[in-house]
Parts: C-alpha cells; structure tokens; sequence
C-alpha cells in the first residue's frame, strides 16, 4: 500500500509512510535501524499527527502477540469470514495489508472523510 506524499521526509516517491503515522514513542522496539525505519531516529515520527502505537494484536485464541514491533488497524472491509486490516512495524519503512478472522483483535481508529 503506497500513500504517495504522506512519507516522512516529505518526499512523495516510494513508500516511507510508516515512519510518519507512527508515534515517537520508546515503546516501539527492533534490531533492524535502516533510513526510514520506524524506529529509526524516533523523534522524526508521526510527521502527519497520526500517532500510531505499538500496540501489537490479540490472537483470535486470546495470545497478546506483538507488543512494541506492530500496530495493526482494522479496515472496514471484510473479505468472506475475514476482514482487511493495515499494519505498521516497527523496522518496516511502508504500510502493509493483510486479512484476519474477525475475533482477532486490533486497534479501531476512526476517521472522518473530509469532503
């Protein structure tokens, strides 16, 4: 997924939004610092005001799976028994997608379409 003009750096070719919806909180953690990376000089986090957290998921047989290396966000897509979601990580310069059973659970952000 590639949100053309929302990167970090203000730069509008390749995909390094992550970096900018994520939050500059410690909490997120990895081993891996490249340009870009979220956790990568932290405090050029959250460009866009987003503030993700690293919150990491619940597992639909209840495991906390996660904490400090991905934020995952529900969409509200659903795909036969599963539902679209979006996740960040924490030595992940872009936005990835995914599906997942709907018991598992993710954070919900709410976001108004501005037309």
């Amino acid at each position: 997924m590639i949100l053309h003009g929302y990167n970090y750096d203000k730069s509008i070719t390749g995909d390094n939004t992550a970096k900018s919806l994520a939050s500059n909180s410690n909490d997120w953690v990895g081993n891996s610092y490249n340009d870009g990376s979220i956790i990568n000089d932290l405090i050029l986090n959250s460009s866009t005001g987003f503030t993700a957290m690293p919150g990491g998921y619940r597992s639909r047989t209840g495991e906390f799976v996660g904490l400090g290396y991905f934020c995952s966000l529900w969409s509200s897509t659903s795909y036969y028994q599963y539902n679209y979601y979006i996740f960040l990580y924490s030595e992940s310069t872009g936005i990835m997608e995914n599906e997942s059973y709907d018991a598992t659970g993710m954070y919900i952000r709410c976001i108004r379409d501005n037309y």
